[in-house]
């Protein structure tokens, strides 16, 4: 497998490489966006790595509820229901707002975990360098799209080999 990713890194790398023969500006286009979707996507893949070993080094086993009813009734509509007497009301307006207390908690529990992953240094540099590849580019005339979209494509598909030889193991 590792070989396989190798040739197919070096591949990308020597097929954009030999674009500058044919044109400099597919060359220039297919350079940069496939260098910044390879770094985009290496730094996804990093940064939700780290959220996953985290979450497992913090994991806290609960016997009491069973994961499987958890996912497959999120919201506990097929229970058992509680016996409620027929003279007791439930006061649904109550009931609601305690529900989306514990919904916006979670939400917020939910956004405060996952946020070291979403605002990486490495992530928001290579979305930065994006722009700036764009808008330089287009700044000098150098801008086609086409080659701009085919070099994301090929970044894509780099950075996911290399990726996963990186990041699995």
């Amino acid at each position: 497998m590792q070989t396989n990713t190798i040739k197919i890194i070096a591949l990308l790398v020597l097929s954009v490489s030999l674009t500058a023969l044919y044109s400099f500006e597919l060359f220039i286009n297919l350079a940069l966006s496939m260098s910044s979707a390879m770094l985009i996507l290496l730094g996804s893949m990093r940064s939700y790595k780290n959220l996953v070993q985290k979450r497992v080094e913090n994991y806290e086993a609960s016997t009491d509820v069973d994961m499987i009813d958890k996912i497959d009734d999120p919201h506990d509509l097929y229970s058992p229901q509680e016996n409620y007497d027929e003279d007791e009301e439930i006061n649904l307006k109550e009931f609601v707002k305690e529900h989306k207390k514990n919904n916006k908690a979670q939400n917020f529990k939910n956004v405060k975990e996952s946020s070291p992953a979403l605002f990486s240094l490495l992530r928001l540099g290579s979305y930065a360098f994006l722009a700036f590849s764009f808008i330089g580019l287009q700044n000098n005339g150098l801008l086609h799209v086409g080659y701009f979209l085919a070099g994301i494509t090929l970044g894509i598909i780099g950075g996911y080999y290399l990726g996963k030889k990186i990041f699995t193991a």
